[in-house]
């Protein structure tokens, strides 16, 4: 009786001590793309781009009556609970009004879209509907964006 309890404590203990050492692996740093097409509007497979971006942390770009500014970018995160997922990078949009600096509309962004509709970004004055993020560097501290109509 005393074995089996003390088997079983000790299966136990391995079961959750490995509950709290787990890992997980995060994805290579992406490269910075070579060529992308600024500030240009395009329609392609049912898509409407305004702009494809690049920009460093810190950077903007203008265009007319509208501004955007990378304002930080948050790493990858792991997390210590064994049913925690790990939080891919983010980064932080910043929309102004080019005319006065007028900030519009700051917008939290992660790898992939994200649809701004219902916020001031997306009003007539602008018409950005969404922003498409492919690519958040970390290490070197930029974002490859698309804005979208």
């Amino acid at each position: 009786m005393a074995k089996s309890l003390f088997i079983a404590g000790f299966i136990s203990c391995l079961i959750v001590s490995s509950m709290g050492c787990r890992t997980y692996k995060q994805n290579p740093l992406p490269a910075r793309p070579e060529h992308v097409s600024g500030w240009k509007e395009e329609a392609f497979d049912g898509v409407h781009s305004l702009a494809e971006l690049v920009l460093d942390q810190g950077k903007s770009s203008e265009s007319g009556e509208l501004g955007v500014e990378v304002v930080s970018i948050s790493p990858y995160e792991t997390r210590a609970s064994f049913f925690d997922h790990p939080i891919g990078p983010e980064a932080v949009l910043r929309f102004y009004r080019v005319s006065d600096h007028e900030v519009i509309q700051d917008k939290t962004v992660f790898m992939g879209g994200a649809n701004l509709e219902g916020s001031l970004i997306s009003e007539a004055e602008f018409g950005i509907k969404g922003v498409y993020v492919n690519a958040i560097n970390t290490k070197e501290r930029w974002v490859w964006f698309d804005l979208r109509r």
